[in-house]
Parts: C-alpha cells; structure tokens; sequence
C-alpha cells in the first residue's frame, strides 16, 4: 500500500471514529441515535475474510490476514470472525480499527 493510500485510510478510518463517537445525545442512552457497527464473513479463495458494516455500508473490506507479511486469507470463518469481532470492538468503543500480531496471537489465529 501506498503512502497516499495509508494518508486516506488513516483519514477515513478517523472520519468514522468522530461519526461514532458524536452519534448519540450527551447523557443519552437513546441507541437509536447511535450508528451500528456489524461485520459478516465471507469466502474468499484459499479460505476466509470479512466485511465491518457502519450503518449497513462496508467500512472495511478485508480479504487477507491483516498485520502479517504476504496476501494470506484467513484459515477458517471462526479466525476470521474473531477478528472481525475485535475489530467491531474497537471501533465501539472508539479506538482505531488496527490489528497486530499480538492480538492475533492473543485470539490464537493461525497465519
């Protein structure tokens, strides 16, 4: 990936971080005013991969183990959505959507 291209991620991935953290009332527990964040696996050649939904429109489109070296999809659909998992978690709770190799350590993914 480019830099220009890390610039424009970085850039959208905080637009919808601010979208999230600003979508409800203060002191609200009103939930509809907030955005829902889902994700949702899919097959892809040589294993699995998976979409992060904001407001029912693909966020994130990852077909490959994300933080690791090489284009490698994920082994199973559980790997995949413990990752997706974590990453809806995340983004939930308003921290940048990014993945290491420890956390997929820690989530036991096979790479």
């Amino acid at each position: 990936m480019t830099k220009k291209s890390y610039i424009l991620l970085s850039a959208s991935l905080l637009i919808v971080i601010a979208i999230i953290g600003f979508s409800a009332k203060p002191g609200s527990n009103d939930h509809k005013d907030m955005l829902l964040v889902e994700s949702a696996t899919f097959k892809v050649p040589g294993g699995w991969g998976y979409n992060i939904m904001v407001d029912h429109k693909i966020f994130i489109h990852q077909q490959i183990i994300p933080a690791v070296q090489g284009n490698r999809a994920f082994a199973s659909k559980t790997d995949a959505e413990k990752t997706s998992n974590l990453i809806v978690h995340k983004i939930t709770n308003k921290q940048l959507p990014s993945v290491t190799k420890r956390e997929l350590d820690s989530l036991q993914i096979n790479y």
